[in-house]
């Protein structure tokens, strides 16, 4: 039916075109078959809808008898039905009537002349002329009065075609500024019933956004879900509707679970690239559309009613202020922490990771505090983080619990299960994300290696460049090199075996250090 809303907002300030009147009538066409299908729907709900619902009839009239079926400009003769106005009536007439003897001018000098290439034609400089071929110049009758000479042709202009060209003009601008008029009074007088037809957008818009979610819950599995005045939230198998919707891959459902004097400070640790920032989402995603009276992505959800949410996800700085990344994301959090109340839902991404270790996990773990025990706060609360340290706040506050992303680590092989279970995560695997992303091989073997020796709290001393090669070997399995050694009797060996030994371990270790671009 279009966007009527937009159209009466044009029509309202005197600025509509013909294709919003258009607009208009058409969604005024539509209305008595819209009303047959409401009216089949059996619900107090839609009947209360009806008792509201408008059909127009009275602008519909209006715009049926005033309006062509496909306007063009208002001022080309296109727009205004005829019948509508007798004054345009009229002046359509004489300008067809001059229209029709301009293109019978043609047929008739050309009898009348003998000349077969003669052609009557128009320009916006020369206006109106007669041109005859330069050959044919001499049997050009004597009423012609020369206009303008070009290579191969002459045009002429005769004292009729003149006449007939200046009724044509005047016909023109009387019709166009008549047009003009008519279509203004047009739009003055549907904006008297302005009120009811912004009021049947309004409730088009309603019927629109609740077909739309039916639809959507109708193919997508969708359940209806039960709010109550409670601080808990139960949800089962929850999805995220865009990423199951564009992802090859099948959506994992998750549940999320929070009570009331229990159960409120979540601390959700996991790998990168595992799905915490999805879950956060999916879970912002399912109150907002269960209160705002939809069906929800999930088995089932049971939901204490929020009265708002506040979100800390994602990087970025605001340089026109002066503001750095870091000081976004504590400009955030300090919002969320003053303005929050005990029924708002709080997504909180990695708070505290824009500056060094010690200070984020120290302002992490402090405002996971904050939340928890402020007597003002207790809110719902996902507090997803990479800093492990965090889990052991379930042994200080009693409605925190820890969940985590699970994978499947096989031998060194990592696999994300998109799948929240209760517990902590050990590890964040960065370094198996960053080899995912591409970083050379070097990269990741040292960076491996340093991780070994964090993990190990042994100190890290700078790497002469030269030595480079035997830390990224530590990276290596080498445990077959002390096998062959220990198989070889070093008394036995002829000097070219041993080098022939030299060289296929040196072969072997070459292979198993490949140059990055291989």
């Amino acid at each position: 039916m279009g966007d009527l809303e937009r159209s009466l907002g044009r029509l309202s300030l005197r600025r509509a075109f013909p294709r919003d009147l258009v607009l208009i009538r058409n969604a005024l066409r539509r209305l008595p078959k819209l009303r047959e299908f409401i009216a089949q729907l059996k619900d107090d709900a839609w009947a209360e809808f009806l008792s509201g619902f408008q059909l127009a009839t009275e602008p519909l009239e209006l715009l049926e008898q005033a309006l062509v079926e496909d306007p063009g400009k208002v001022g080309s003769g296109g727009v205004i039905n005829r019948g509508y106005n007798q004054r345009l009536d009229e002046a359509e007439a004489q300008l067809q009537e001059a229209e029709q003897w301009l293109r019978e001018l043609q047929k008739s000098e050309r009898e009348r002349t003998g000349i077969h290439g003669l052609k009557v034609g128009f320009n916006r400089v020369f206006g109106y002329y007669i041109e005859v071929q330069r050959s044919k110049a001499e049997l050009v009758p004597a009423e012609y009065q020369r206009k303008q000479t070009l290579v191969a042709a002459e045009r002429f202009i005769t004292p009729e075609l003149k006449e007939k060209e200046a009724v044509i003009a005047r016909g023109r601008e009387h019709l166009s500024g008549l047009e003009a008029n008519l279509f203004r009074e047009l739009v003055d007088k549907l904006t008297h019933w302005l009120e009811p037809l912004t009021a049947l957008s309004a409730a088009l818009a309603r019927l629109d956004a609740a077909g739309s979610l039916a639809e959507v819950a109708a193919l997508g599995g969708w359940a209806q879900p039960t709010l109550d005045n409670s601080g808990e939230m139960t949800l089962v198998s929850g999805r995220h509707p865009l990423v199951e919707r564009w992802s090859k891959e099948p959506f994992v459902p998750n549940d999320c679970r929070f009570g009331s004097d229990e159960r409120r400070l979540m601390v959700l640790t996991g790998p990168n690239m595992a799905g915490k920032s999805t879950y956060l989402r999916q879970v912002g995603l399912m109150v907002i559309l269960a209160q705002m009276g939809s069906f929800v992505p999930a088995g089932r959800l049971r939901l204490g009613l929020v009265d708002a949410i506040f979100t800390r996800v994602g990087a970025a700085d605001d340089i026109a202020r002066g503001l750095s990344t870091f000081m976004v994301e504590m400009t955030e959090t300090a919002r969320i922490v003053n303005c929050a109340t005990g029924r708002s839902l709080l997504l909180l991404d990695e708070v505290g990771r824009g500056t060094s270790t010690s200070d984020g996990v120290a302002i992490a773990w402090a405002v996971a505090e904050y939340l928890h025990n402020s007597p003002r706060l207790g809110a719902r609360t996902i507090f997803a983080t990479h800093y492990h340290e965090l889990i052991q706040l379930v042994k200080s506050l009693p409605a925190c619990f820890n969940e985590q992303m699970a994978i499947s680590d096989s031998g060194g092989e990592i696999r994300f299960l998109h799948q929240v279970k209760p517990g902590a995560a050990t590890s964040s695997y960065g370094v198996h994300v960053a080899q995912l992303a591409g970083l050379p091989k070097t990269v990741i073997r040292r960076a491996n290696a340093l991780l070994r020796q964090f993990e190990n709290e042994q100190v890290i001393a700078p790497s002469p460049q030269l030595s480079i090669s035997v830390i990224e070997d530590e990276a290596i399995d080498h445990s077959w090199l002390a096998g062959e050694l220990r198989s070889i009797k070093p008394e036995s060996l002829t000097p070219l075996s041993a080098l022939n030994l030299i060289s296929q371990w040196h072969e072997r270790l070459t292979d198993n250090s490949l140059p990055d671009d291989e």
